[in-house]
């Protein structure tokens, strides 16, 4: 596939018809005023890489993005993809500063063991 892959569909392709729920939504809302002239609407407008869960990303490796947008033709009611895109990813470090190190989990109420064994710590 083309690294370059990027695809916009105007069409239904079941009815034809040009008529999206969400981006007229998104018209009526810059109509209004409340939000601002460049916003747009989607149905679901996702991207993500594609990764095999049994084998770590480490910085420096460049697996496959992708990104989505999907609508709802008013026509026929038919959800489809609207743009398609292939994306360049790199991973990279998260920052020090991103990462609290006191995270919560399930079952810790987001102490850590010294905490829960020395109340008064807290």
């Amino acid at each position: 596939m083309d690294s370059e892959y990027n695809k916009t569909f105007t069409k239904c392709p079941h009815c034809g018809s040009e008529e999206r729920f969400f981006e007229e939504l998104g018209k009526e809302a810059v109509a209004n005023g409340t939000v601002g002239p460049d916003f747009h609407l989607a149905y679901i407008a996702t991207n993500g890489v594609v990764q095999d869960k049994q084998k770590s990303l480490y910085p420096g490796d460049k697996p496959v993005g992708f990104a989505f947008e999907t609508d709802i033709c008013t026509g026929c009611g038919a959800i489809y993809a609207t743009k398609v895109k292939r994306a360049e990813v790199e991973v990279r470090m998260t920052p020090a500063g991103l990462v609290k190190p006191n995270f919560y989990t399930p079952g810790n109420d987001g102490m850590n063991r010294m905490q829960r064994r020395h109340p008064t710590l807290n």
